[in-house]
């Protein structure tokens, strides 16, 4: 896992005047971003969100798309979010392909969001791919369907939503996504863009609960098998305010 931290981003972060905690801090729950933290987005790269199981139906795609690209439009010549749907946008829907398709672009940050089976597979031959180089971006794993500690290794943050138990969906073995799945993914980007720009050791879950605290409920996630407690993994769960 590798987080770049680039100072003249740095720079310009803090000229705009918006701190780590208050980019955090950004109400989630309007769709809206303040001009400051607008402006502190990076421009040296896209953040490519990729839209796997249960969050890739074209009408969710195209609603989040257009959230998102609201939320952080900045007057650049290119949108900040990279949309890759799959299996649509990979030959022979192979997921194996998603380093080749990120090289493409010019990428600053992923997303993958209900990452399908190898998924980590293709997360470590990114990783690989910047042993040599100066390269590399932060990755961030919502929902993934993939093995735990794969995306855990590929990721730099893994996230998992908890839900109320409701038997008739579990007999049909639906994947859920919560209704404010968009304005999810809206924050995620928010911290992949401070990763980019803030050069000092991460906490996880205390930036997880600045980010999301005041509407979920954050838990590290258990390893089932040997009870372990995880660094990067995280439950999230939508807080009873009734």
């Amino acid at each position: 896992m590798r987080i770049i931290a680039v100072l003249v981003f740095m720079a310009v972060f803090f000229a705009g005047g918006c701190s780590r905690k208050e980019m955090l801090k950004e109400d989630i729950s309007d769709g809206k971003v303040s001009e400051d933290a607008r402006n502190s987005i990076p421009v040296e790269g896209r953040i490519a969100v990729l839209f796997g199981y249960g969050y890739n139906e074209p009408e969710f795609v195209a609603k989040t798309l257009a959230a998102l690209n609201n939320q952080f439009a900045g007057g650049n010549e290119e949108e900040l979010v990279l949309p890759l749907l799959f299996p649509n946008d990979f030959r022979y829907g192979r997921i194996s392909l998603l380093n080749d398709m990120l090289g493409e672009h010019r990428v600053g940050g992923l997303i993958a969001v209900g990452a399908p089976e190898r998924t980590h597979a293709a997360l470590a031959r990114l990783q690989d791919s910047w042993k040599d180089t100066e390269g590399g971006y932060p990755v961030i794993s919502l929902s993934p369907q993939d093995d735990a500690l794969g995306i855990e290794a590929g990721s730099d943050l893994v996230l998992d939503i908890a839900f109320e138990q409701d038997e008739e969906l579990l007999e049909e073995q639906s994947i859920r996504r919560p209704e404010d799945a968009p304005e999810i993914i809206g924050a995620l980007i928010r911290y992949v863009c401070l990763l980019q720009t803030m050069k000092q050791t991460v906490n996880p879950q205390s930036d997880l609960e600045e980010l999301f605290g005041a509407l979920w409920n954050i838990r590290p996630y258990l390893d089932p098998e040997t009870g372990l407690r995880s660094l990067n993994h995280f439950i999230i769960e939508k807080k009873d305010v009734s």
